[in-house]
């Protein structure tokens, strides 16, 4: 609902184009262009064929969401669109997910390179710091090779899952890094900064010690805590996959991953959020953590340093003694 209100906010006060609109609670569709929820559509599907019907254009945002059921009604209502655009950051990696898009919008017609974004100034430009410190001695290594022992005896164990609790969620050291990271970028004048966790634990463990606000699907302040961050009330905020995709939230100059991984669409969505042209901002710093207790850290590691490499964005490699 946030994304949609965002979106008819663009249109009629950078573009001028009095928009009309479809929600839950709004059904203005007297207007050249309409801006709408998918979610609403489809609901609506049976009191909503007549108009659908007299669409020339259809534009879909996210539309890597837009495989299946879903927009094959909503697709097959428009009957009269000349023209379907899909909008994607990510596209689907396997084969299916791609197929399952490409039959409404057809094969991707044009990537825009980050680089391309960057170097004509629509997106800020970007540094990747790459944290290395000695938190990888926890102990996990010897518990992980048990793990895949009994995975590979028929347990099926979410191997990731538990690594992760012990050797990221739960890493003092690690997290303390995290902290250290935190308090330079705030004593250096830093403001704006965004840290990314992926469990509600961790954003807990985060939260009490920096002293910084959480915010997850569970919070029920999320949007007043979203506009403070917005309008510089508060400096920084911890966020879970809430923030992924769907919001919008402006001023973000430091990005600090805390939570691993190595999956792109996740990855590129966390640095989008950042890569936001504002007034007075150049680069926006990014700081990574590198894991390398288990070869599964290791794998996830390297594999984030592929990706920043193949976007083009410039990686340095610092201890955490510098900070």
């Amino acid at each position: 609902m946030e994304l949609l209100t965002q979106t008819i906010e663009r249109f009629r006060d950078k573009l001028g184009i009095d928009v009309g609109e479809l929600s839950t609670s709004e059904q203005n569709l007297k207007r050249h262009v309409t801006v709408a929820m998918t979610q609403t559509l489809y609901s609506r599907m049976e009191k909503l064929a007549p108009y659908l019907s007299t669409v020339e254009c259809v534009i879909w945002d996210e539309c890597q969401h837009a495989g299946g059921k879903t927009a094959e009604v909503i697709l097959g209502k428009c009957t009269g669109a000349i023209f379907r655009l899909g909008l994607t950051g990510t596209v689907p990696p396997n084969e299916p997910d791609r197929l399952s898009i490409q039959q409404f919008f057809g094969p991707v017609s044009y990537r825009v390179p980050n680089e391309y974004l960057i170097d004509h100034e629509y997106s800020s430009g970007i540094q990747i710091y790459m944290v290395r410190g000695s938190w990888s001695d926890t102990g996990v290594g010897p518990e992980v090779q048990r793990l895949v022992m009994l995975d590979n005896m028929g347990m099926r164990l979410n191997l990731w899952h538990e690594a992760c609790m012990m050797g990221i969620v739960k890493n003092e050291a690690r997290n303390a890094a995290i902290h250290k990271v935190l308090t330079s970028i705030l004593r250096t004048g830093g403001s704006g900064v965004l840290i990314f966790v992926d469990y509600i634990e961790h954003g807990n463990i985060l939260s009490e010690l920096t002293g910084v606000p959480f915010v997850s699907s569970e919070s029920q302040d999320r949007n007043e805590l979203f506009s403070q961050f917005k309008s510089g009330k508060i400096d920084c905020l911890i966020t879970s996959p809430i923030l992924d995709e769907g919001v919008d939230v402006s001023r973000i100059h430091h990005i600090i991953f805390s939570s691993g991984r190595k999956s792109k669409i996740k990855l590129l969505q966390r640095i989008g959020r950042g890569l936001r042209k504002e007034e007075g901002k150049t680069v926006m710093n990014l700081y990574d953590f590198y894991d390398d207790e288990t070869p599964m850290f290791t794998r996830h590691t390297k594999k984030r340093l592929e990706i920043y490499e193949s976007e083009g964005f410039p990686v340095e490699i610092k201890n955490i003694q510098e900070f």
